[in-house]
């Protein structure tokens, strides 16, 4: 009899614990929870001891690798923002500066999560009395080499070289307003257009992504 009782008790037991299990899975209106995903700590830290800037009115914003998709906006603490993301690729901009500050945007990747974005003063050109800041141009060359490209923004009266001398990132010292990005190459036969890119720049997007 007692065998019986102890065998009764453990499949009971057995039966509450599989309840349970079943219960915790699950969210209140019976819905099972979605698997969770193991996110990366992406982190952008600003120094703004260059500038006469209050560090707690800038936001740190986050895209998508090709720039059209703003995934995450936050404030910074402490002179910094962390964001919890997928391992991948992510453009980091800043928000809330005004056009007298300059600063690079970054491209962070799976292999380089965290960045240090320096804030520096805007040059002042006294004939136009206009600030020009640096734009972030960030390159994806497909399977040519970035070195090889001729990479130019232009506007109605001038086009600008970028300079590529960090990887796929170079900066470009701009003002507001419409721009295009012409990427070329040399042949036997001169400069050959690839690919033109369309642009606006802002205050709080500095940047423009370019994918052969």
């Amino acid at each position: 009899m007692k065998k019986i009782k102890r065998l009764f008790l453990i499949v009971a037991f057995a039966a509450m614990g599989a309840l349970c299990m079943t219960a915790c899975a699950s969210t209140p209106n019976g819905d099972k929870k979605p698997t969770s995903v193991t996110d990366s700590i992406y982190e952008i830290s600003v120094d703004a001891s260059k500038v006469s800037v209050d560090a707690s009115d800038i936001s740190v914003y986050i895209y998508s690798s090709d720039g059209m998709t703003e995934l995450a906006k936050k404030k910074l603490s402490q002179g910094k923002a962390q964001f919890e993301l997928d391992d991948g690729s992510y453009v980091a901009t800043l928000g809330g500066l005004p056009q007298e500050v300059s600063y690079s945007s970054v491209l962070l990747t799976k292999n380089g999560r965290k960045a240090k974005v320096t804030l520096e003063t805007s040059k002042y050109d006294r004939f136009s009395e206009e600030y020009s800041f640096a734009f972030t141009i960030i390159m994806f060359p497909g399977d040519r080499d970035v070195g090889e490209l001729d990479v130019q923004v232009c506007d109605d009266s001038v086009c600008r070289f970028a300079l590529f001398t960090d990887g796929n990132v170079a900066d470009v010292s701009l003002n507001v307003g419409d721009y295009v990005v012409k990427v070329g190459i040399y042949t036997d036969d001169g400069l050959e257009e690839l690919y033109h890119e369309n642009c606006t720049v802002t205050l709080d997007r500095r940047f423009c992504v370019v994918a052969l």
